[in-house]
């Protein structure tokens, strides 16, 4: 799951019991995340002091303490949240960590001028027994009697008796330690290091357990699990590491789960130690199997963000969607189920994907420059991201033989990859005038043809490189969008700016259709696998059906919310895939978007599905406005032409018998009159 805080960086994360999740951004804004649904459970709050640092909940969910930039440690009662929070002064710095004792009497916090332990229901501070200058993490034990404080290359064990800390124990590391924890039973101790190293200490005796090695940075933040048989790490490299800790294995190989070394605040563990969520960019969190170091499949799974673009395997059997929140879904067509976590690689918008023929290989670029190969059946990463292009890349092609890959980008050019050798090509690049859109290899792999912003389609031969032809320029054309070959490769179909689809015959040189119904631009076309049939999509919010061999047309299809990014037909052509900004994939039976049926103004939802909706009203034959649709419903309608919808939620509008109307339309409702 993904998480998307449309605020200022995100400095901390941390579980509260009960599994929801709690994010603080540098503007001082709390949320509290329910990870069930990916929504926030309640309002967010605000701080007054400066920007929070540092975030830890109490034991018993009750209680969220907040360590401040300006040094101040504010304590919220989650069960009166709306009331300001209590605030303990006393830092002169910024406060880097903090934590509760176990049964919540505690609240230890740091910053550069020390450590500070406070009474949580008084706010006042408790005397240590000695120095605690340059302490940089602290950790209570879940049973309550031990406090840790680790500095430079030493560690104090607190004893906590009565409240207080006492005797003190030392243990000296070979590096400064910059992290602690405590496992959930509290018999050990673990400490994580600037070489790069943990070390295991027995709480009863003492004495050193292990140490775990595999970091190439500063550990910065260690975890157990729940059961005790794995533990977590990350470093300042941006890995994290999961460790297998159970007695019966030997292996103490960790999995990795490998960052880039950009998180924007530490990891948090859920309390059952099933999830880790972590903070990948300044602005969202996401959240992790943390069983395996894979994203989680949890209930719901939907995108979070605008979709720009779909695309169908040729067996039919699973669709690829790409979206602004930086991800790619594989998901069963049949179903809407996904078939694997999210693919995470990209830190913008996916702008494009494409499938190779063989069903093996699934391509995505990105606004992040990159484009990315993808094993189908295991969801990972193939090889290194290739970065060659120096602008946003818009489309993906793969030739008919699955061994060549072609990318175009904002920076003018085209380039042809070996998919096998992870290479470009001897040909790459092929340069055009302007942005490039959009890029199509031939059903023969013969020809590449790319449209760029000043609606001029470009052909070259695929083997050589040259320049065959440039095709259509014409002013009134512009933006050319989206092409694509027809399955016999003698036309190429554009759509552009004008909201005009065109077909042209490649060997005259001239436009053989022209396909007119859209009122805005055309964002995607593209032909049935047998070329019978022809799809336009559009800002419009619409998707149009027609004839390819007349251009007569078929079918228009509504009931996105918004704009229209991106189509792709099923193999037996009954079928269409269409993605939209409104974050919804939408899976048309093309068939039933063409009965009659669908003028019945008796049924409500073939009646929205003909007019669509006007500023969110179905109006009648003579205007009169006959059914409302509140805003956050409307992209989740899931409407009679529509067999499939992939969202975060569906809306069906259901009638039984006739529906009812009149001039007093608050008395239409005819539900339960009991």
């Amino acid at each position: 799951m993904s998480l998307k805080v449309n605020t200022d960086n995100i400095r901390s994360i941390a579980y509260l019991p009960d599994g929801r999740l709690i994010s603080s951004s540098s503007n001082g804004t709390v949320r509290i995340w329910d990870t069930r649904t990916g929504h926030e459970s309640i309002p967010p709050f605000v701080i007054q002091d400066d920007g929070p640092c540092s975030i830890a909940a109490a034991a018993s969910g009750r209680f969220l303490a907040l360590g401040t930039d300006s040094g101040v440690v504010c304590i919220w009662n989650l069960e009166a949240h709306r009331e300001p929070p209590r605030r303990f002064r006393g830092h002169t710095d910024s406060v880097h960590s903090i934590a509760f004792s176990p049964e919540d009497s505690l609240i230890a916090s740091v910053a550069r001028d020390g450590l500070r332990l406070w009474r949580a229901d008084t706010g006042q501070q408790v005397s240590m027994p000695c120095e605690t200058k340059s302490v940089h993490d602290i950790a209570f034990s879940p049973d309550g009697t031990a406090m840790a404080s680790c500095f430079h290359e030493k560690t104090h064990l607190w004893t906590i008796r009565r409240g207080n800390p006492a005797a003190v124990h030392v243990i000296s590391h070979e590096a400064p330690a910059r992290c602690i924890c405590f496992s959930r039973d509290s018999a050990t101790f673990a400490a994580g290091l600037e070489d790069s190293t943990i070390q295991l200490w027995a709480m009863s005796t003492k004495l050193k357990i292990s140490t775990l090695r595999g970091h190439s940075g500063t550990v910065v933040w260690v975890q157990f699990s729940s059961d005790e048989r794995s533990f977590f790490s990350m470093s300042s490299d941006g890995n994290i590491h999961f460790w297998n800790l159970h007695h019966d294995t030997g292996d103490r190989s960790p999995v990795v789960l490998r960052g880039n070394g950009t998180f924007s605040s530490h990891p948090a563990l859920s309390p059952d130690g099933l999830y880790i969520a972590l903070t990948p960019s300044h602005n969202s969190i996401q959240i992790w199997d943390a069983s395996v170091g894979r994203k989680a499949i949890p209930s719901f799974q939907a995108h979070i963000r605008g979709i720009y673009s779909v695309a169908v395997s040729r067996s039919g059997a699973f669709v690829v969607s790409g979206s602004d929140d930086g991800l790619v879904h594989i998901w069963d067509a049949h179903n809407g189920d996904p078939k694997h976590p999210p693919l995470v690689g990209h830190d913008e918008r996916v702008n494009c994907l494409a499938i190779s023929p063989d069903n093996r290989i699934i391509s995505s670029a990105s606004a992040d420059r990159t484009v990315r190969l993808w094993d189908v059946f295991t969801g990972d990463a193939i090889g290194e991201p290739h970065r060659c292009h120096s602008g946003t890349v818009r489309g993906v092609s793969f030739s008919s033989d699955s061994q060549q890959l072609a990318s175009a980008s904002d920076d003018e050019t085209v380039l042809i990859w070996d998919v096998k050798r992870q290479q470009q090509s001897a040909i790459s690049p092929l340069q055009c005038h302007g942005k490039v859109l959009s890029v199509a290899f031939s059903p023969d792999a013969s020809l590449i043809a790319a449209a760029d912003v000043w609606g001029e389609v470009h052909l070259w031969s695929s083997e050589t490189g040259q320049r065959i032809c440039e095709l259509f320029r014409d002013e009134r054309y512009s933006w050319t969008h989206s092409i694509a070959f027809s399955p016999i490769g003698t036309q190429i179909l554009s759509g552009g700016g004008d909201g005009i689809a065109q077909v042209w015959n490649i060997a005259m040189r001239r436009q053989d259709l022209a396909l007119r119904g859209h009122n805005d631009h055309i964002t995607s076309v593209a032909y049935s696998f047998d070329g019978l049939t022809i799809a336009t999509c559009s800002i419009d919010r619409t998707v149009r059906i027609w004839d390819a061999s007349t251009g007569a047309p078929l079918a228009m299809l509504r009931g996105h919310g918004s704009y229209v990014n991106s189509i792709a037909f099923m193999p037996d052509g009954k079928s269409l895939v269409s993605g939209s900004a409104d974050s919804t994939i939408r899976v048309w039976d093309i068939e039933a978007a063409q009965t009659k049926s669908l003028n019945s103004f008796m049924d409500v939802a073939k009646a929205v599905e003909r007019t669509g909706l006007r500023v969110g009203w179905l109006l009648g034959e003579g205007g009169e406005l006959l059914l409302w649709v509140p805003e956050d419903y409307r992209a989740y309608l899931k409407l009679p032409s529509c067999r499939l919808l992939i969202a975060t939620n569906r809306v069906e509008v259901k009638t039984e018998g006739e529906w009812h109307s009149g001039e007093n339309w608050t008395e239409c409702w005819l539900g339960d009159r009991s």
